[in-house]
């Protein structure tokens, strides 16, 4: 298959390279870094369906030439993208959700969008324990101009989903917490 990995200034192309090593053998896979200078003013229907993005779409189109997956991280994918490759099948991004794709305009040429959800839950989990021992000793309390500040307002429930999986499975390994369960 004919591939287009594209990296952005979030994930740089290098990180592509190096998740997709092991298929390079059986597949034609090149790696573009997008400019992330060029300016891109949403004009279409198509452009303004976009809440996200990184780069021009205008890079993408220019890139394509008859690739069948096209990977992305925040590189914006418009109907004008899609329509640069003719054999395109499917879109991977690299991100909880597909912020930066036109989802009616894959939907109508019947190309598939896949997302990677979860992929920062590890980090999400680290910070919701560093914000917690924070809170049990104090230290918010001298942050309170601070993005970071928690109001006195409770706890609201985040999961029960793969960040507080993976929380209670680092309380349980590396602070010899006893399991609590996923649904806290």
């Amino acid at each position: 298959m004919k591939i287009l990995a594209v990296g952005d200034s979030f994930v740089p192309t290098r990180l592509f390279e190096t998740g997709l090593a092991s298929l390079a053998a059986e597949h034609q896979i090149r790696f573009i870094q997008l400019d992330m200078d060029a300016p891109f003013v949403p004009m279409t229907p198509s452009e303004r369906a976009i809440r996200e993005c990184a780069g021009n779409p205008q890079q993408l189109v220019n890139a394509l030439d008859g690739d069948e997956i096209l990977l992305v991280h925040g590189a914006p994918v418009t109907d004008a993208v899609l329509d640069a490759s003719p054999n395109l099948k499917l879109v991977g991004v690299a991100r909880g959700g597909p912020v930066n794709v036109d989802l009616a305009a894959a939907s109508d040429r019947g190309i598939a969008v896949i997302t990677a959800p979860g992929r920062n839950a590890d980090a999400v989990a680290d910070l919701t324990l560093a914000y917690m021992v924070m809170l049990a000793r104090g230290i918010m309390i001298g942050f309170r101009g601070s993005p970071v500040f928690w109001p006195r307002t409770g706890w609201t429930r985040v999961g029960p989903g793969r960040v507080w999986q993976r929380w209670f499975a680092g309380c349980q390994a590396g602070a010899g917490f006893w399991y609590a369960g996923t649904g806290v």
